[in-house]
């Protein structure tokens, strides 16, 4: 499979789970009253683990796809000094890590007390949501659309 095939495949599966994640946990945990709440989840706690579960290998899986896009290939996705490269060099290495640290908190969500799980698993998923505004727009992509809209702005005012 080509890398950037590969890539777009963990993607799509990464952020359509963790929108899952977020949008029914918050759901349950907000507005639906807790004994409705507390007997969807114990309907639902299992897909929910493995939504989780596809959640982190599609991160783990991210990385050595997106070193072989950057690199010359997949030969580069298993070479240890490009791995740490792409991982510390570059902002798509800040992504990972970002979604890394979701990914732990979503697995770590379900030791949490029962009570506690939707809560947990809904702020996990939410900031693995937010960590993807990392991969889409680096810094350097949003300082130059400023620097373009800056004289179009300030003539309008």
């Amino acid at each position: 499979m080509d890398p950037t095939t590969a890539l777009e495949l963990c993607r799509f599966l990464h952020d359509a789970s963790l929108m899952l994640l977020w949008g029914a946990c918050a759901y349950l945990s907000f507005l639906v009253p807790r004994e409705l709440a507390n007997t969807v989840w114990r309907m639902s706690a299992i897909p929910f683990f493995l939504i989780a579960v596809v959640a982190g290998l599609t991160m783990l899986i991210s990385l050595p796809a997106a070193t072989a896009i950057i690199g010359n290939g997949w030969s580069d996705a298993a070479d240890l000094g490009t791995l740490h490269d792409v991982l510390f060099d570059t902002t798509v290495g800040q992504a990972w890590q970002a979604q890394a640290v979701a990914a732990v908190l979503m697995i770590c969500a379900f030791a949490l007390p029962e009570g506690w799980r939707r809560l947990g698993l809904a702020l996990a998923s939410g900031l693995g949501l937010a960590a993807l505004s990392l991969t889409v727009m680096p810094r350097c992509w949003m300082a130059g659309c400023v620097r373009r809209t800056a004289p179009t702005m300030s003539s309008m005012c």
